[in-house]
């Protein structure tokens, strides 16, 4: 492994230290009212092909994750906004978040850390704030009435896209 990689993969394990860290106090401070999703992981599994429910489900299953209480909509918005499970998307993911006006506690010091902690990755960081603000504001989704529908209907709406294949409504 050269030099190079080893920064970079102490600077991500900073990161990701940094914001698992951060999950227990900001269950305690900021997330009290809140209650856990009453789904399972197997009924995720079980709702309709392309829907946002079991799209989630295959998201957790595929990368060794299970439904972490009151932490479903983080990972709602990864299956939602295309960003994959590691560091340098994780980060992207809470810059659009940011740019989509959704300013938590959360959101802010993932977002602090991230410039801090790759710097490299700055121009990508913009790039994802500033499409996160051309975007339908998401921040306050009620996602767990929408884990039956379909994935592609909910991206159209967010990223204001033409439908393809819309179902067939009754």
């Amino acid at each position: 492994m050269n030099k190079t990689c080893e920064v970079d993969c102490i600077r991500a394990r900073l990161l990701t230290t940094a914001v698992e860290g951060i999950k227990p106090v900001y269950a305690v401070l900021f997330q009290r009212e809140k209650t856990p999703w009453p789904v399972t992981l197997q009924e995720l599994e079980q709702l309709p092909e392309g829907s946002l429910g079991n799209s989630l489900a295959r998201f957790l299953s595929d990368n060794g994750f299970s439904l972490l209480p009151l932490y479903e909509n983080h990972d709602v918005y990864h299956v939602l906004l295309g960003y994959d499970a590691e560091v340098t998307d994780e980060a992207a993911m809470q810059f659009f978040l940011l740019g989509n006006r959704k300013i938590t506690p959360s959101v802010v010091i993932t977002v602090f850390f991230s410039l801090l902690l790759l710097p490299e990755h700055a121009s990508k960081f913009l790039r994802e704030y500033r499409r996160g603000q051309r975007c339908t504001r998401i921040g306050k989704w009620e996602f767990l009435h929408l884990l039956k529908e379909p994935l592609s209907v909910l991206k159209a709406l967010v990223f204001k896209t033409p439908v393809e294949n819309p179902p067939v409504m009754f």
